[in-house]
This record gives C-alpha cells, structure tokens and sequence, in this order.
C-alpha cells in the first residue's frame, strides 16, 4: 500500500532508505578524505617550498663576501636570485603585511578576509616552481570566496552609506516642496507638539 502511494504521487522516497542513506553518507566520508588529503598535500608542499627558498639565501652570502665583482653579470645573477627568492618568501610566510592585512574576517568592524588571495598567490608560486598543482575547481573556489570578500562591506559602512541614502532622498524632496507645502508640514509638526 505504501508502495503504491509513493508511486500515484510520484513522490521521491526509495524504500531502500537505509542503503541510499549509507552510500551518502560513505560518498560524502570519500570526499572529506579526499579534501584531507588534498590539504596534506598542499601543507607539504607549501613547507617544502620554503625551505627550498630558504637555501637561496646562499646568493646573500655570496654578495656579502663580494665572491663577485659588483655589478658584473655572476654579481647582477645573484641579487636577482635573491629578490625573487625573498619575495616569494614575504608571500608564502604572509609577511608582507601590507598586501595580507587580515587573514581572518574581523566580523565585528564588518571587515573582509584576505586569506583567499593570499591562497591564490600562494598556488601560483607552488605551480610556478612545480611543487603543486590545484585543480580548477579548487582555484575556482578560491576566485569565488576572494570575489565574495571584495564585494562585502563593513557593516557600519554600510549601515552608514543607507542612512546618507535616504537623507539626501528626504532633502531632495523637500526642495521639491511648494512654500505652501512647506508651511502645511510646519503646522503639523507643531501641532503635533
């Protein structure tokens, strides 16, 4: 009888509720895995790639002992080595504090994160020296949650900028008013007192 119900209103249970249930609930401890995984991955990547950038501070060493004439070419090779080292390093490490202010939303000044960004910048040194790929659905995700974090705005601001809105509105719509309509809404006001 029940069967038959389901059938005469096309209703979506499956009397197998106990087997579909488990396999969604193994499928979605297969994905979970898989994204543990995946950040594992990415963790060891990203430390492994600085350390690797750490040993390039040897071209430090080397312009400091002047092993090579300044500004010759082996000399010019080395300060460019380092630079490029160091800035991937200020990324990596989020010391650059000027382009990685928060990496955590401050939800009570209504502020944005900018973990996103640092996160795509980041993968695109660990792709760049070829210590990790992500996917394209996983920049995707980023690109998506960065765009989210750019558009929103502080709460106060916003709250702010509503208010500006609708006293310029009831401004301009008093300088709209007739000089008799002006004096009508005086006169209620004051008798309302």
């Amino acid at each position: 009888m029940i069967h038959d119900c389901i059938q005469a209103f096309s209703l979506p249970i499956s009397l197998s509720g106990g087997a579909d249930r488990r396999e969604e609930i193994e499928r979605r401890q297969r994905e979970r895995q898989r994204q543990e995984e995946r950040k594992q991955e990415f963790k060891t990547a990203l430390l492994g790639e600085i350390d690797s950038l750490k040993r390039w501070a040897i071209y430090g060493t080397v312009i400091e002992k002047r092993l090579y004439e300044p500004f010759s070419d082996m000399w010019g090779c080395c300060i460019n080595e380092l630079q490029k080292a160091e800035y991937k390093l200020d990324i990596l490490c989020t010391a650059d504090q000027g382009a990685y202010r928060r990496m955590k939303p401050d939800v009570a000044a209504g502020l944005s994160s900018d973990r996103p960004q640092w996160l795509l910048d980041t993968l695109a040194i660990l792709a760049e020296d070829v210590a990790f790929q992500a996917t394209k659905e996983e920049i995707a995700r980023i690109e998506k949650q960065r765009d989210f974090e750019l558009r929103r705005q502080p709460g106060e601001r916003r709250q702010q900028k509503r208010g500006e809105v609708r006293r310029k509105r009831e401004q301009e719509d008093l300088q709209k008013m007739s000089d008799i309509d002006l004096i009508m809404l005086l006169e209620n006001l004051i008798g309302g007192i």
